[in-house]
């Protein structure tokens, strides 16, 4: 998929990669409240010391912002599996994109989609990262189960088709 990853008709992608800090600011925004100047800083140090953390371990909360940031840091971890829940995908959303660990390895792969991408879905696997994402659409699509006015099909009728 290359840089086209990120446009609104590729599910506007966004990947981290084992380095959370842009979404630690974003999560520190959300469940900050009023917090401002160093509050806000040091509930976004927090947020990123969960996120670089296992899943369920990291610091432990001593504040009612990070207990919140704790709660919503662990319910987007891998292990939860969030691509499989549009609901949940949905609660879960700060703003109008979903942030998630999609893998453990490198100490945690992250990303980020655009949540109104979900209504171009064909399965919940393919929500997990921008390579699933396009392989499922691909399979969708060779397996005559895309529909044709669906955003990606002019581009997946370029592709050579498998032999």
């Amino acid at each position: 998929m290359g840089s086209r990853k990120s446009g609104t008709k590729y599910g506007g992608w966004v990947e981290y990669g084992n380095d959370p800090a842009p979404i630690a600011k974003v999560v520190a925004a959300k469940f900050g409240g009023s917090l401002t100047g160093d509050d806000l800083k040091s509930l976004e140090a927090y947020a990123l010391k969960r996120m670089k953390a296992k899943p369920q371990s990291g610091p432990a909360p001593t504040t009612p912002e990070e207990t919140e940031v704790q709660k919503w840091v662990d319910a987007v971890r891998h292990n939860k599996g969030l691509w499989w829940n549009a609901s949940q995908s949905s609660a879960l959303a700060i703003g109008s994109r979903v942030y998630q660990e999609a893998y453990a390895f490198s100490g945690g792969w992250w990303n980020s989609y655009d949540l109104a991408g979900r209504s171009d879905g064909i399965h919940g696997y393919q929500f997990r990262a921008p390579g699933e994402w396009f392989a499922e659409l691909y399979a969708a699509y060779y397996s005559d189960k895309l529909k044709a006015s669906h955003p990606i099909v002019p581009e997946l009728v370029k592709l050579e088709p498998p032999k």
